[in-house]
């Protein structure tokens, strides 16, 4: 009877372990993404703006995330091991429906809670703090999308991740530019005849190569917050509102 008492309670402690690293890992993820938008951006997330060198230094450290005793306040530090090290409190498990992968789309809804984003601006005070005394590599927005300037950190998953990301954001690029000036034509000419959109996204349907979606969803399996670095600024957004592309796939939610 003890015996399956304990390994009762070894389950339970297993499952309640595997929790906590897939809401760590969560938490991460929204912290980079977070970070993966443009400096002037205050409508995303914890509305603070991005910051790609904080982002790339997240990006090639193993993270560690240890929920602690509820006195102890947010904060980065550095293993024995060399690892980076955050520590949360266990209040912070309380938002673990909120920001799961599956509810992400409560974001672009606006249906939210304040509290994850007031959290996010916990996470980044708390990461300011801790850069504050390390001298961090400053990583400009070229840098950023540079392959061969990726390349030389590509030994970590998300630079690796990243670098695809470039890759196809740039074969995107070679798709569209020999359509590019009949687009903007057809903008111009659906202005002054007033076309409705129906009208409109079917002649866009018409010029845009068949081979774009199929290129696209080679980002499905990537990373949001890589996504967003590369198609934000690689493609851009005129290019995205020019040719829908926000209809033509799904997976990007930025």
């Amino acid at each position: 009877m003890d015996s399956n008492i304990d390994l009762g309670n070894n389950i339970k402690g297993k499952l309640k372990m595997d929790s906590n690293i897939d809401l760590g890992n969560n938490i991460i993820c929204l912290l980079k993404q977070d970070l993966a938008v443009k400096k002037e951006n205050y409508h995303y997330l914890s509305c603070l703006g991005g910051n790609r060198s904080q982002l790339f230094y997240l990006m090639t450290s193993n993270i560690l995330v240890k929920f602690v005793e509820e006195e102890l306040k947010t904060s980065f530090s550095k293993t024995e091991s060399g690892d980076l090290l955050l520590s949360l409190p266990n209040s912070a498990m309380e938002l673990s429906n909120l920001i799961s992968p599956i509810n992400w789309i409560n974001w672009i809804n606006g249906n939210c809670s304040i509290k994850v984003s007031l959290f996010l601006k916990e996470l980044r005070n708390a990461l300011d703090l801790y850069l504050s005394v390390l001298n961090i590599r400053t990583i400009t927005e070229e840098e950023m999308l540079d392959v061969n300037f990726l390349s030389e950190f590509k030994r970590h998953e998300d630079v690796e991740d990243l670098i695809k990301c470039c890759n196809i954001c740039n074969e995107v690029i070679k798709v569209l530019s020999p359509v590019e000036d009949k687009v903007d034509s057809l903008c111009k000419e659906s202005i002054n005849k007033k076309y409705n959109e129906l009208r409109y996204n079917s002649l866009l349907n018409k010029l845009t190569p068949k081979e774009l979606k199929d290129t696209f969803n080679l980002l499905s399996n990537s990373k949001k917050y890589n996504i967003i670095v590369s198609v934000k600024t690689i493609i851009g957004l005129n290019r995205i509102l020019k040719f829908n592309l926000d209809e033509i796939l799904d997976t990007w939610m930025i």
